[in-house]
């Protein structure tokens, strides 16, 4: 496990990192300790090491064993060195192997192991390890009947284990320097040359040209490859194989029917693309995925990766191992990341043990396609070109597919190719920073089929000489999925556009009806409005109206895009929808911001035509006595007591605020939705994943669009059943506080004049069924035209047209009469928040949504949700007590 120490283990019975005892380190797969060097096992019954595990110091001058079993002498030939606490190498042509020998001290014979230096027999030289003996090569031996060149008056020179005449007139030229140096992608760039390419250039480059030798040819395709495919200089590797497989090609002499491997060699790059458009859109691959288990299609996605030796010798064909799956994972996750349609992702660190001691392979990756392999085009985006002027670039780091390079083999970790000497550490070692695997899904024309996989790479390099023990690397692997030509920003582009345009002319529409009601079109002109077609003051209601409703369509657009995510991409099977990129969650992202801005800013201005509205309280009580009835005064009539009015206003303070949605319940029961009981788990880029997960199933990383999408469809479910229970259960058994407030305002004896523009408002009649408030037209009409603030006009009272309730407007302009409209809905709740709860609701989860898109946090976006809730209530509620006491007398005192 990469969260233990160096001291600690992995204990796989608790699964937790445990210490390891005195003289312990942590053993190499991680899950036990080992005796450090120097130090042997005297004992060991398996159980947890700190107490199972004894080790007992080495003799002097003696070293640990690998297994660290028993304690080894040096022998003459290779004597202990007290400076690095081992044995000696061995002289140049020597192997070092441990052999047991009888050794006396005094009386007593032992048997002890002893590290020896042993010479190969004739025909043999040694390995790369310098542990056992190989045979010579066959050109060298039969040359000069030994390992090693004869150089007799400089006739010959050994380069990779091949002798070259250089007496002769074949014109062997030994590489430049910039040919066998490599600059690695440290923080210093730093440049080595290499031992690697020193060593094996020549004999490659020369036995391949001439030859066709495969392990040759193999080779030198390793030593293009650690040079990241950069084709300088001339005399390099990636020169020497792009021109001999460029000639092949061009000739047609091609394996396996593919145009661009030439025949003989190893393939390296895609000769006859001259973009990387057709090479990733190519359609060879006939295998039809399923993103649900099925007899029909397969479900996973299987590889195969030839497998190649630093000397250029084939190792196998690996179908199991997925060499860049370098993160531990559980079995099952791990599996997850090639179940098709899963997108996956998992980042670990790299510790200085694992860059050091992982052998070093090159692969060639494999889809397997049915019966047979198809290849995957990699995309190295350290690759770098000369271009005209000598300057490099790097054409596989940017957006532009259509300018990449792909090519064909790669390594994981390259701990080999910075040696300056074959005895010499690493200088450098290289590691994927990040590698991904992308595939590419055909479209709804093509539903289960794909395009080639691109395995994409990115290199990272680090000094050997700043690495400690404790040190480590980061490295991540991900497999995403994309589509052909996607439309989903087309389609959102459109959908906005339309929704712009139609919210213009419904604005039109709309501000044609405010200035009717504000007395700008013939009206009834009380206040000598000026009639001017457009002024400040239209513009900025025009304004306020494009933002609220455009808000509403950008909802809508927003909320439909990402529930028809949720349902068709976790609904489909044979796959052809993949999630928005990156790119395209930015821009859902801005419009989630837009429509959330233009939505708070609807809401105060909502706020602010709230708070100033006119209102008056009209009291229609009368003097029940008269002075004479009172000796002790003199005043002609009885005052009228004040107090009715003042609990009438005091009723109206209280409501103002009022919401048939109460948004504590609401945000409290989303919460408990997505994450008590499970759905947000749906919001995953998982296809497959469920609202009930378990620990070793992998759920996959949270999608922010699938998130608004499940965030919205629970607020709108538990608002819809909240209106429905408030609407035909409490308000009709319980109470219903504004039928309440009309009743109260008739028990009271006191109507309500709220003029929310110039000529249009709202009237409560309020008139007591005791005071004849129950009258008929004719005396109501009478009864109004004696009110004091509209004595002089002259009204009608009707009902609206189906139309203009639809449209919340008048058609008609009263010119010589005011007009009253018939109320059963109880419409004046529009100056109240209890008659826009939809408009508060849209707030409310673009809110959520916003916060959460950005922190992916349900809880910490309700909670906000809730503050900014709270803090617009308690605006409103103090601008409209203000605006309460300004306009009716009423002292804010009274208003509690």
């Amino acid at each position: 496990n990469n969260t233990c120490t160096s001291s600690q283990y992995y204990d796989i019975a608790s699964m937790q990192c445990r210490n390891c005892g005195t003289n312990q380190e942590r053993s190499a797969d991680g899950t036990y300790c080992t005796c450090l060097n120097g130090y042997r096992m005297s004992g060991n019954t398996g159980g947890p090491p700190l107490n199972s595990l004894q080790c007992q110091r080495c003799p002097a001058n003696t070293i640990s064993s690998a297994n660290r079993k028993y304690c080894i002498q040096c022998s003459a030939a290779n004597p202990f060195d007290s400076t690095t606490q081992a044995c000696r190498s061995c002289p140049l042509n020597d192997i070092a192997n441990v052999r047991f020998r009888n050794v006396s001290t005094g009386n007593i014979f032992n048997i002890d192991p002893v590290l020896e230096c042993s010479s190969c027999a004739s025909g043999y030289q040694p390995d790369i390890s310098r542990q056992s003996c190989i045979r010579c090569d066959e050109y060298v031996f039969n040359l000069t009947s030994t390992c090693t060149c004869s150089n007799v008056a400089n006739t010959y020179t050994q380069y990779g284990g091949v002798c070259f005449n250089t007496a002769s007139s074949s014109n062997i030229v030994v590489p430049s320097a910039p040919a066998i140096t490599i600059t690695y992608e440290d923080s210093e760039s730093t440049s080595v040359g290499s031992y690697y390419l020193r060593e094996n250039l020549l004999a490659a480059k020369t036995l391949c040209e001439r030859n066709f030798n495969y392990t040759a040819c193999q080779l030198l395709a390793n030593l293009c490859v650690v040079n990241q495919y950069f084709r300088f200089p001339a005399d390099g590797a990636c020169p020497s194989y792009y021109t001999l497989g460029n000639g092949l090609v061009g000739q047609s002499q091609i394996s396996n029917g593919i145009a661009d491997w030439p025949a003989n060699l190893p393939w390296l790059y895609y000769f006859t693309a001259t973009t990387a458009t057709p090479v990733l859109t190519a359609t060879y691959i006939t295998t039809i995925y399923s993103m649900r288990p099925s007899v029909t299609y397969p479900s996973r996605l299987q590889f195969a990766f030839g497998k190649y030796h630093l000397n250029g010798t084939f190792s196998n064909m690996e179908l199991n191992e997925i060499p860049f799956q370098l993160c531990p994972d559980s079995q099952a996750r791990a599996r997850a990341a090639f179940d098709f349609g899963v997108t996956y992702s998992i980042t670990c660190s790299l510790s200085r043990s694992v860059l050091l001691n992982t052998p070093m392979f090159f692969y060639d990756p494999y889809l397997r396609d049915g019966n047979t392999i198809s290849p995957i085009p990699l995309i190295v985006q350290n690759y770098a070109s000369r271009v005209v002027g000598g300057s490099t670039r790097f054409p596989n780091r940017g957006t532009d597919e259509s300018v990449w390079v792909p090519t064909r083999r790669f390594f994981i970790i390259d701990n080999y190719s910075s040696k300056p000497t074959r005895i010499d550490a690493p200088r450098v070692i290289r590691y994927p920073q990040s590698i991904n695997l992308r595939i590419t899904l055909q479209g709804r024309a093509s539903a289960g089929r794909i395009f080639p996989p691109v395995l994409i790479i990115n290199y990272a390099a680090v000094r050997t000489s700043t690495l400690t023990a404790t040190s480590s690397v980061q490295t991540s692997f991900t497999v995403t999925y994309v589509t052909q030509n996607p439309q989903y920003q087309n389609n959102v582009n459109i959908a906005c556009i339309v929704a712009g345009c139609l919210t213009v002319i419904y604005c039109i529409i709309k501000i044609i009806g405010w200035r009717r009601r504000c007395g700008r079109f013939n009206a009834i002109n009380v206040d000598n409005v000026p009639e001017e077609s457009i002024n400040s003051q239209t513009l900025v209601k025009f304004i306020a109206l494009f933002l609220g409703y455009m808000a509403n369509c950008l909802f809508i657009i927003l909320c439909g895009t990402s529930i028809y995510y949720l349902m068709f991409f976790k609904g489909q099977e044979a796959a052809y929808l993949v999630l928005p990129s990156i790119t395209e969650r930015g821009y859902f992202a801005i419009l989630i911001g837009a429509a959330f801005g233009f939505k708070a800013l609807d809401i105060l201005y909502m706020i602010w035509t709230q708070t100033s509205i006119d209102i008056f309280f009209i009291d229609w009580e009368k003097p029940r006595g008269s002075a004479s009835e009172n000796r002790e005064n003199s005043r002609p009539d009885v005052p009228i007591s004040i107090w009715r009015t003042y609990f009438v206003a005091n009723e109206w303070n209280e409501i103002q605020t009022l919401r048939k949605l109460g948004n504590t319940f609401l945000i409290f029961a989303v919460l408990f939705v997505l994450e008590v009981v499970g759905f947000k788990n749906l919001a995953t880029n998982n296809p497959s994943t469920g609202i009930v997960t378990t620990a070793s199933e992998y759920v996959g990383n949270p999608s922010p669009l699938l998130r608004f999408g499940v965030g919205s469809i629970s607020f709108l479910v538990i608002a819809f059943i909240q209106w429905i229970f408030y609407t035909f259960i409490y308000e009709r058994f319980i109470e219903d506080k504004i039928a309440q407030f009309v009743d109260l305002c008739s028990m009271s004896n006191v109507s309500i004049f709220i003029m929310s523009n110039q000529q249009f408002g709202y009237y409560i009649h309020g008139k007591s069924v005791h005071g004849h408030a129950d009258t008929d037209m004719k005396e109501m009409f009478e009864q109004l035209k004696r009110e004091e603030s509209l004595r002089h006009l002259d009204y009608v009272v009707r009902d609206k047209l189906m139309l203009e309730r639809l449209l919340d407007m008048e058609f008609n302009s009263p010119i010589d009469k005011g007009c009253f409209y018939s109320d059963e809905a109880h419409t004046f709740d529009r100056v109240l928040f209890y008659g826009n709860e939809i408009s508060l609701l849209i707030f409310d989860i673009l809110l959520f949504g916003l916060i959460d898109f950005n922190a992916t946090n349900y809880i910490l976006a309700g909670a906000l949700t809730y503050i900014v809730d709270m803090i617009f209530a308690a605006i409103r509620d103090n601008w409209g007590r203000t605006n309460l006491a300004k306009k009716t007398l009423v002292d804010e005192r009274f208003l509690i």
